[in-house]
């Protein structure tokens, strides 16, 4: 609740940036932090002085040009949130979310990052699409604190090392015609577990190929967890409409009960 406080802000390419309505609310899923975060600007508008007959400009302080409706699961740190068009794009909603949570603590010892869930073994379907493959990576860190059994030991791995993150990266001299082994890469229970480590949000897995003779670049990070919710009146109802994919997710990180 101090990293979303009101009061807060950043400034970037001339619009500011807040979290707005915060607060907290509980279902059968546990507590969530619901709010805004919203893009603002001191804004010129052109009126009319009907007494007059003249135009004239007025400043309209602190505009709201856009706001992304959010809801945070304490306990897991799993954030559902709603991109609106071009104005708050996934990509920039994951950008300033993490500055002005930051900026509340003066960006002080904490470093705050929002990896997308993406559906899961999408990336494995596209990777039997590449014709040659030149690398793969993957950037990872720790779950916090489940792990499922297809990534437990190489989750186990990094967090017996006191890691906070860990790269890979396999890769061919330029010319390779024949490329990394495909069927290790997609059979291989400790690669396909690093993929997934990723896919589940801990990090990103990164292949670069062909296809058809054009180079591509696959990331774990294309293919995110969407939903459609109808609009609500009240945030308690909207999340209620999450409810279903929420427990699919938390369904994915369910301890390890061997």
């Amino acid at each position: 609740m101090h990293g979303l406080r009101p009061g807060v802000s950043i400034e970037s390419h001339g619009n500011r940036w807040s979290f707005a309505e915060v607060s907290e609310l509980s279902n059968d899923l546990g507590d969530f932090v619901h709010g805004y975060l919203v893009k603002f600007r001191d804004s010129f508008e052109e009126i009319i002085r009907p007494e007059e007959g003249q135009f004239d400009e007025t400043t309209i302080s602190d505009r709201v040009e856009a706001k992304s409706e959010l809801f945070l699961h304490i306990k897991s740190g799993l954030i559902a949130y709603h991109p609106t068009g071009s104005e708050i794009s996934i990509n920039t909603f994951q950008s300033r979310f993490c500055k002005v949570f930051e900026e509340a603590y003066e960006n002080l010892f904490i470093s705050t990052e929002i990896q997308a869930i993406e559906e899961r073994f999408e990336i494995f379907e596209k990777i039997r699409e590449l014709q040659v493959i030149e690398k793969i990576s993957f950037k990872l860190h720790p779950s916090n604190p489940n792990n499922t059994p297809i990534w437990k030991d190489a989750d186990d791995d990094i967090k017996s090392m006191g890691a906070s993150s860990y790269v890979e990266e396999y890769s061919v001299e330029p010319g390779v015609v024949k490329g990394l082994n495909r069927e290790r890469i997609l059979e291989d229970e400790q690669i396909r577990g690093k993929f997934v480590i990723a896919e589940d949000g801990y990090g990103e897995g990164k292949v670069t190929g062909t296809r058809d003779g054009e180079r591509k670049v696959i990331s774990t990070r294309s293919n995110p967890t969407t939903t459609t919710v109808l609009v609500r009146e009240s945030a308690e109802e909207t999340l209620d409409s999450l409810k279903d994919t929420l427990r699919k997710l938390f369904d994915r990180f369910k301890p390890d009960e061997r």
